[in-house]
């Protein structure tokens, strides 16, 4: 509380509403930006909270308009400068989150929190099939990721297996609190009455740990046995045309019921997620899986690569070999007439009140 000095005979009292400073400034695409919106949805409730988020250009704050809520964007070229921006307007008693993964390479004044959701960051998983420049920039950022997390008080992630990885890997070394806290925000999400149950989706992008081409290989499998159920793939061509090239080869030799539907917005994921039947998750490696968290509030049913980053969320329908085309099939095959089962996620909402709670 700041006292405000009028005349001699009278003090007014005002009171400072407490400040969330959050550093966005790279994000604008793919899970972090799911992310990023939930939490802005969540943000307008707490008028009592002033909310200064350092955006990318590219992404489109005009849903998030609030009076409690300001947006600075920051070209890529000033994303260094952040730091001191958030210096210059924060006290000891704010809290600072940095959305982007990676934690502050100095020590700020007030409380930071970093949220991770790259396992990349924290994993030794290969890079093989990555391209130079993104292996290149992964491992760049498990440097500095390594290097400043001693400047970040509390590291949230979404999954066991994430907070799992951080306690191998930083155990010998000084380290924030970890808190397990998965969210997602359930308001824009419908159930699903189909009876048809043979529609399934991936939601996914095309990097090689997201074993598309095994799963297409499961497709044809599945259509030499004269089963051809519907398959929705959110993939495009921009990073790995060798590998898109091979699937829609795939799927008109073979004549495969499959739909490529790229660069959809969020209206339109939800809307082919809404058509779908069945979530289908081959990928070897996640930080999170989100998709998995939307088909549960869409009480769409999942099967999935038995690995500890699915388990940490739900008990699918059906589990599978990842590695192994004729696993996925079989489990399809298996899935047909079962049930999904649920698991508990706290809302965007919730999530805030958490941070607000943090000692």
């Amino acid at each position: 509380m700041k006292i405000i000095k009028g005349n001699r005979k009278q003090k007014v009292k005002k009171i400072e509403l407490m400040k969330v400073v959050i550093n966005a400034s790279n994000i604008h695409i793919g899970g972090g930006k799911t992310i990023l919106v939930d939490f802005l949805a969540a943000a307008k409730q707490f008028l009592d909270i002033n909310f200064h988020i350092y955006i990318d250009p590219r992404f489109d704050e005009s849903d998030f308009a609030a009076s409690n809520i300001l947006f600075e964007k920051i070209p890529i070229s000033k994303r260094g400068l952040v730091f001191d921006k958030i210096e210059k307007i924060t006290c000891k008693d704010d809290i600072i989150i940095y959305f982007g993964n990676l934690p502050p390479q100095s020590r700020h004044n007030s409380k930071v929190i970093l949220l991770q959701s790259n396992r990349f960051l924290v994993d030794s998983f290969p890079l093989t099939g990555l391209t130079l420049k993104t292996k290149i920039r992964i491992l760049i950022e498990r440097f500095l990721f390594k290097r400043g997390i001693k400047n970040v008080d509390y590291l949230i992630v979404q999954s066991q297996s994430m907070a799992d990885c951080i306690d191998k890997i930083h155990k010998h070394s000084e380290e924030p609190i970890v808190k397990v806290w998965p969210y997602k925000n359930i308001d824009e999400v419908k159930s699903n009455n189909s009876k048809d149950k043979s529609r399934f989706i991936y939601v996914a992008s095309l990097e090689p740990y997201k074993n598309h081409l095994t799963l297409i290989d499961a497709w044809v499998l599945l259509k030499d046995l004269d089963i051809n159920p519907k398959l929705y793939l959110t993939i495009d061509n921009d990073n790995f045309p060798n590998d898109y090239d091979y699937i829609e080869q795939k799927i008109k030799f073979h004549n495969l019921n499959i739909s490529i539907k790229p660069r959809l917005s969020r209206d339109e994921l939800m809307f082919y997620f809404s058509q779908s039947d069945c979530l289908i998750y081959p990928s070897f490696f996640e930080s999170y899986g989100l998709p998995i968290v939307e088909a549960m509030q869409m009480n769409i049913p999942i099967i999935a690569s038995e690995l500890d980053f699915v388990r940490d969320l739900v008990d699918p329908e059906e589990t599978f070999d990842p590695k192994s085309s004729k696993s996925i099939s079989r489990a399809v095959i298996r899935f047909l007439g079962h049930q999904n089962k649920k698991t508990e996620v706290i809302s965007g909402k919730s999530f805030i009140e958490k941070l607000l709670i943090l000692d």
